[in-house]
């Protein structure tokens, strides 16, 4: 009956015979709910320690439990032969709220560095990363760069003799 607890054993089966519910709802948790994907062929060719906003992507959650799975990919080589360090900062921003760096609390995330002993070696790291944004507002998600040293030069979104790479993120909201 309702309001009963049931307790089962460590190592017994439970078999549910209907629909496993919480408040009414049905119990859905790990399903894929949307997918948002965004793609880009800017290329960035700079030597800024500041952020420089290269992509972004927008997902409104329908549950303030469920999370969203952000995944992306922005290729990267080295403009000189020099030793450079490329950053990536993953921001996300809730519609009427703060931004948020979600890999390393605002000092940045070293994924890719470019080695002077591979000289214009082109790299395209990608990231992924399980976020609980806790609303059901429109959250923006955003890919920035920069690197460690002013001295330094990468050209992101670029292959050295290719020219323009494709960058990519895709969003997925996962019941929570």
């Amino acid at each position: 009956s309702s309001g009963d607890t049931v307790t089962v054993p460590s190592g017994a089966t439970f078999n549910v015979a209907g629909t496993l519910q919480e408040g009414g709802s049905a119990l859905v948790t790990g399903k894929i709910l949307q997918v948002i994907g965004a793609t880009s062929n800017t290329t960035y060719d700079t030597s800024s320690t500041s952020q420089v906003e290269t992509m972004t992507a927008t997902i409104t959650p329908t549950s303030t439990s469920n999370k969203v799975l952000v995944y992306f990919s922005v290729p990267m080589c080295e403009a000189s032969n020099t030793s450079h360090l490329g950053e990536y900062f993953l921001i996300r921003d809730i519609s009427g709220g703060a931004s948020t760096d979600l890999l390393t609390g605002g000092q940045g995330s070293t994924l890719a560095t470019v080695d002077a002993e591979l000289a214009r070696n082109d790299n395209s790291p990608c990231a992924m990363y399980l976020d609980s944004p806790s609303t059901t507002s429109a959250t923006t998600y955003k890919v920035n760069i920069a690197v460690s040293n002013a001295t330094m030069n990468v050209r992101w979104n670029r292959h050295n003799t290719a020219g323009a790479g494709t960058m990519f993120m895709v969003l997925q909201e996962v019941a929570g």
